[in-house]
Parts: structure tokens; C-alpha cells; sequence
């Protein structure tokens, strides 16, 4: 149990890391030339890549096994914490309310990165798939 909760934590701060530089680079270099939808699009091949690669080399590394327990652990951890992370900053940098965080993804530059969250926390359950048909 204690690992699962490491793996996700790892995986968490590997990938949220990679993402805010990206999100630096999308809003101030991408965004002004292809809109912000456009730069999400550049965006997300990327980030689902990183986060796959990020997910199986945690699973890997950590020795998570290929109980889905121990792998809903990991994907538990990782949304508690990008969640907490994302109302955070929203909080922080924008002032923004959970209710005006909310309202946001009425739009589909938000919707878009919503979509790579609910990837990112579903990886090691779907990395546990790959697992079963591979072996």
C-alpha cells in the first residue's frame, strides 16, 4: 500500500512538473500564434507521451505490481493530488474560485486538458491492461 502511495506521488510531481513548463511555454510561445485550443493541440500529444512513459517507468522502477488494487492506489493518489494541484494554482495565480474553476471548462482549450488529466490518472489502470495482454 505504501508503495502504491509513493508511485503515485512520484508519478504526480514527474508529470505535473513537465506539464507547468510546458503550460509556460503553450500560453507565452504557441498560444499567440495558434490560438489557445491550437497550442492545446500541440500540447496534449506530448503530455499524454511523457505521462505513459512517466507511468510505466514508475510502475517499473517502484516495483508496483499488477494487482488493481495496488494500481487504483497509484491512480487514487495521482488524482487527489493533480486536483489539489490544479485548484491551487487556479486559486493562487488567478484568484479563481473552485465554482469559477468549474465554469471554466465550458470552454475546449479547458475540456482538452481535462480530457489529459482523466488520461494521466487512468494510465496505471490502463498500463495493468497492456501488462495482461503482453504476458
Amino acid at each position: 500500500m505504501r508503495k502504491a502511495l509513493i508511485a503515485g506521488g512520484v508519478y504526480f510531481t514527474l508529470v505535473f512538473s513537465l506539464g507547468v513548463i510546458l503550460d509556460v511555454l503553450r500560453v507565452t510561445s504557441v498560444a499567440p500564434r495558434l490560438g489557445m485550443a491550437g497550442a492545446m493541440a500541440v500540447e496534449l500529444p506530448i503530455m499524454l507521451a511523457v505521462s505513459w512513459l512517466v507511468c510505466g517507468g514508475v510502475i517499473k522502477r517502484l516495483g508496483i505490481g499488477a494487482e488493481r488494487g495496488e494500481r487504483g492506489l497509484m491512480s487514487a493518489t495521482a488524482l487527489v493530488l493533480i486536483v489539489a494541484a490544479e485548484l491551487a494554482l487556479a486559486r493562487v495565480l488567478a484568484g479563481q474560485t473552485f465554482g469559477e474553476v468549474l465554469a471554466s471548462y465550458r470552454n475546449l482549450p479547458a475540456l482538452m486538458g481535462l480530457a489529459t488529466q482523466v488520461a494521466f490518472v487512468l494510465f496505471p489502470l490502463f498500463r495493468l491492461r497492456q501488462q495482461r495482454f503482453v504476458t
